[in-house]
């Protein structure tokens, strides 16, 4: 590999981390100890909805009263 060819690969390598580390996720636990990892889209008075990594909308969604914590971020 010369020298060119490895600048390009260093450059495609960081430019695909930079890429894939920016989707932050975020997590569910339920009042049953399920941890959720997800991306919250929407939170209501009653409702929260959510997407997993991938998935189309229509998002999923719980009821407020059967989640014990969320965290934005956090992975």
């Amino acid at each position: 590999m010369n020298l060119k060819t490895g600048q390009l690969f260093l450059v495609a390598a960081l430019l695909t981390l930079g890429a894939t580390g920016a989707k932050a996720q975020d997590l569910l636990v339920t009042k049953r100890g399920d941890s959720i990892s997800c991306k919250i889209v929407k939170m209501e008075n009653e409702k929260i909805y959510y997407l997993f990594p991938g998935q189309a909308p229509p998002p999923g969604t719980f009821r407020m009263s059967d989640i014990a914590a969320y965290y934005y971020n956090f992975y």
